[in-house]
């Protein structure tokens, strides 16, 4: 085990988002429910889901997007599903994932209404008097 895994860290409340489960995740591992080399694993796979949902959200045809992001939900469920935590603890991470999934499913409409917006501003712009 490396060093870094080794140290105890304090994860704080906002870490995982903001929703109830984020919260009570982040007090469960600042209680010690898992061991500290248990934290690091599971902060790493938080981290890789998160990054795995942020690039999935950027594909830009819609079925392909929301079935890719189905299935890698799936996959992490089932993950957290064999992992050898308590079952509170599991459930509160599943959830977390849900809102990661959530938030960036929600944000690709967000960004899509966004580049709605900018396209009916392009040709609007009043011009300026020469004066």
């Amino acid at each position: 085990m490396s060093k870094a895994w080794s140290r105890d860290i304090v994860v704080d409340p906002g870490t995982f988002g903001g929703t109830k489960a984020c919260h009570v995740l982040a007090d469960l591992m600042n209680q010690n429910v898992i061991s500290v080399f248990e934290k690091h694993r599971v902060l790493s796979f938080l981290n890789d889901a998160t990054i795995q949902f942020k690039w999935l959200s950027t594909i830009s045809f819609q079925p392909v997007r929301d079935r890719a992001m189905d299935l890698m939900l799936q996959d992490l469920q089932d993950r957290i599903e064999r992992m050898d935590y308590p079952t509170k603890f599991k459930s509160y991470m599943r959830n977390v994932i849900r809102h990661m999934y959530r938030k960036n499913l929600d944000s690709w409409r967000e960004r899509s209404r966004q580049s709605l917006r900018k396209k009916r501003k392009v040709g609007t712009a009043k011009k300026r008097s020469a004066g």
